[in-house]
């Protein structure tokens, strides 16, 4: 049986449940979440505060909760973002390069329709001018779209 850190050797690290903060990621129920709001109980008779865990799943933007010990060890995932500029967009595929050249076709559109259709309406408007540059979230073999902003070209 293969564990969480098994699967994504060298994408995760141990860390204390006691130690994070809103705004990181931590894997909850298998999936890489972003913390948006956290509260810990008093330690019952047994001696060990609980943590409960409120996230925003970075795939499909759902809520995740969980409860944790304080002490318990929870996976953090390594996460990295990039920017990159955006090519064209077909149906629900994002083509896009980064800085050095490097095409990237395996993008999605976000999940969260509003944030999609923002996306697909500021490619469509684009004036001849600017350039569209959008910000991925990089996070166990997982690329999100997280943001977008028009550039001067």
């Amino acid at each position: 049986m293969s564990t969480l850190y098994d699967r994504y050797e060298g994408q995760l690290e141990p860390k204390h449940a006691n130690l994070f903060r809103n705004g990181e990621y931590v894997v909850l129920r298998d999936r890489p979440v972003r913390i948006v709001n956290y509260s810990v109980s008093k330690p019952g008779k047994h001696g060990h505060a609980k943590i409960h865990f409120i996230g925003i799943d970075v795939e499909t933007n759902r809520k995740v909760e969980s409860i944790a010990g304080s002490h318990d060890m929870l996976p953090k995932p390594k996460s990295k973002r990039i920017e990159y500029e955006v090519v064209n967009i077909d149906d629900d595929q994002v083509h896009a390069m980064s800085d050095d050249g490097t095409m990237i076709t395996d993008l999605q559109l976000p999940r969260n329709s509003d944030f999609a259709q923002r996306l697909t309406s500021q490619w469509e408007n684009l004036p001849d001018d600017k350039i569209l540059k959008i910000t991925v979230l990089t996070v166990l073999e997982l690329k999100v779209i997280i943001t977008s902003r028009e550039m001067d070209a």
